[in-house]
């Protein structure tokens, strides 16, 4: 049975190289050798990187530096940011709906009653864990983790629904990116909001 998986991957490679060899190798020595060079624009229209001293890139666009007729480049050319108009585009300002219980991602009651259950269980563990070590005289590492059904990062799982992860004039997301500073995570795991968090 190897004898014949040895004597099938000999062959294919055999197959394959004389392909490469007297195949593709003579269609591309043809191509390079027939135009000069492989690339479709003029010589003049393509800057090198010898040529500039290693200090410039190739243009491989084929983008026209000409100027839209809206005058968006005379924006761009007054300090205009790119930014702040896309920011600005009608697309991008579209509100969502006035959202149904079941468009959000979770239920605000069963999230909480989650959390709760949680950070029961973690107490638990802990009381558990530092009655041990105090039984074998180690030390463990103390973290208050309290029960905050006000915390950023609870915020802003309420707010994932299925237009979007969270909502541009949503005031939970400055909370959890200041809180994220010095928020310490103590435990996580697998599923939906297993992240236990804490400050110490």
């Amino acid at each position: 049975m190897r004898r014949d998986r040895l004597f099938l991957a000999a062959t294919l490679t055999a197959i394959f190289s004389a392909d490469l060899y007297f195949i593709l190798l003579p269609k591309l020595r043809s191509v390079g050798l027939g135009s000069g060079h492989l690339c479709p624009c003029g010589v003049a229209d393509n800057l090198t990187l010898p040529s500039q001293g290693g200090l410039a890139t190739p243009r491989l666009s084929n983008w026209t530096s000409a100027p839209p007729p809206d005058g968006t480049a005379s924006e761009a050319a007054a300090g205009g940011s790119k930014l702040r108009r896309l920011f600005a585009h009608p697309l991008y300002n579209i509100q969502t709906p006035m959202l149904e219980p079941e468009e959000r991602l979770l239920q605000v009651e069963l999230l909480m009653e989650y959390y709760r259950k949680k950070m029961s269980r973690w107490q638990r563990h802990m009381k558990v864990y530092s009655e041990a070590a105090a039984f074998s005289n180690i030390t463990l590492t103390k973290h208050e983790v309290t029960y905050d059904p006000r915390a950023s990062w609870l915020g802003f799982h309420r707010g994932i629904n299925r237009y979007a992860l969270y909502a541009r004039e949503d005031p939970a997301i400055p909370r959890l990116l200041k809180d994220m500073q010095s928020m310490t995570v103590v435990g996580s795991g697998d599923g939906w909001t297993q992240n236990i968090c804490g400050s110490l």
